[in-house]
């Protein structure tokens, strides 16, 4: 049964403003060569969750035919309609209750994204009841560190870290949690974004099969 969206008109204006013009530089290096191979995967029916400003919208292939954009922040959907086409529906809502039906969707999207989503474990379920035996959820995030001494620097600034950066969160082990809704998380890959502060230059990246 489809879920009724709900819309969340809670969001960060000054965020929007500064992420739209500072993510610009950094999608013309390393980030957005990951993130087009990522998101040159996609097919048929594709969810991209936490849409953001729509880095992703440009290098969906013409393998999608229909596009379906999860984004709660009013001030990021400004941004992000500008980019949108006819194959496009943008849904006003968080990822924790997604408006599709079981097993409706053959492609997620998630970059950047379940840092800053309110539950990262009732995501990634949700994430999986969305899609179909055989669909794949294409993973781009950064991810607790695996050196315990950045790890230590990830907790401590944590706890100031979400109300300067759109409510991201710096420690979290996203791969733990797709693992436990289901997903097949030995495709990931850890890579590191070069120039970056050591408590957000751990990345996961990869392909995942709903198991």
């Amino acid at each position: 049964m489809s879920r009724t969206a709900v819309s969340a008109e809670r969001g960060h204006r000054f965020f929007a403003w500064f992420y739209a013009r500072a993510s610009a530089a950094a999608e013309k290096g390393p980030l957005g060569e990951h993130r087009r191979s990522l998101v040159r995967q996609a097919r048929g029916v594709t969810l991209d969750i936490g849409s953001g400003v729509g880095h992703n919208l440009a290098h969906l292939p013409a393998a999608v035919a229909e596009v379906h954009l999860i984004e709660p922040d009013p001030y990021m959907r400004t941004r992000l309609a500008a980019g949108m086409d006819e194959s496009m529906q943008l849904h006003p809502v968080g990822a924790e209750s997604l408006p599709l039906d079981d097993e409706s969707a053959d492609i997620g999207i998630t970059t950047l994204t379940m840092c800053s989503v309110d539950d990262v474990d009732a995501v990634a379920r949700e994430l999986h009841r969305v899609l179909r035996p055989g669909g794949k959820l294409l993973v781009m995030e950064h991810v607790r560190s695996a050196d315990d001494r950045v790890v230590r620097r990830q907790d401590r600034l944590d706890r100031l870290w979400p109300a300067f950066s759109g409510g991201c969160h710096i420690n979290r082990d996203t791969g733990a949690s797709l693992q436990a809704a289901g997903f097949d998380t030995a495709a990931l890959r850890r890579v590191e974004l070069p120039g970056t502060p050591a408590v957000t230059r751990e990345l996961i990246i990869g392909a995942l099969a709903r198991r």
